[in-house]
């Protein structure tokens, strides 16, 4: 386990300035990467002394993908929202509300879906 002293990692390989730059100064480096501007500008911009660090930065952000939903989830979505229509629709028939829930008479006469 590396020692840390004054902020700095203290390795078998030396001292490294790991954790100097912030999530912020991260973010402004992949946005300035993703329109365009090369890697040892970045560096020069940013005050970064290693190029390596740059490329773990875009390699890390490529390997969280962003929040989606698969083609199955959206499809099982779809079909409960049906279900949920269908069920709503045939409340309203029946006369229920949100201050009535559900008639006397109409408990006996409306099948369940």
């Amino acid at each position: 386990m590396p020692r840390t002293r004054h902020g700095l990692v203290v390795s078998q390989f030396g001292i490294s300035n790991m954790g100097k730059f912030d999530n912020r100064t991260r973010q402004l480096v992949l946005e300035d990467s993703a329109h365009g501007l090369s890697v040892a500008q970045i560096c020069r911009k940013y005050g970064i002394k290693a190029r390596s660090t740059v490329f773990l930065w875009r390699r890390e952000a490529r390997a969280v993908p962003p929040e989606t939903i698969s083609l199955r989830e959206l499809q099982k979505m779809k079909a409960e929202l049906a279900a949920l229509r269908t069920e709503n629709e045939i409340l309203r028939r029946a006369g229920c509300s949100e201050r009535s829930p559900m008639p006397s008479d109409a408990e006996n006469t409306l099948p369940l879906p």
